[in-house]
């Protein structure tokens, strides 16, 4: 006779299995219990508090890098997305364009 105990051990080994997920960069298991559009949509809201609680730097050499970078990890991810046929992972992602910490 199952006690409630293997009953309800058995219902939360069931659910963390049901909730694993394949990451498409690494092909590792990881498991998931909040939704990657619920992440995502969480974190463009922090960005957005974020960005209205702290002054953004333009127009100096730090700020003209950190603009560099971010391009270069940009190029680089939809280059890797695309020579491993998966940029439609990448449809609809919204890179944040910092072109105006650019000026040339």
């Amino acid at each position: 006779m199952f006690t409630r105990t293997s009953i309800f051990s058995s219902i939360i080994l069931l659910s963390l299995i049901l909730s694993c997920q394949t990451v498409p960069i690494t092909g590792r298991q990881q498991i998931s219990l909040i939704p990657s559009d619920t992440i995502l949509s969480m974190s463009g809201t922090e960005y957005k508090d974020f960005l209205a609680k702290h002054k953004v730097i333009t127009g100096t050499e730090q700020g003209r890098m950190v603009a560099r970078a971010g391009q270069r990890i940009q190029r680089a991810v939809e280059k890797y997305f695309s020579d491993h046929n998966m940029s439609s992972r990448l449809r609809d992602y919204k890179w944040s364009s910092p072109s105006w910490m650019i000026r040339r």
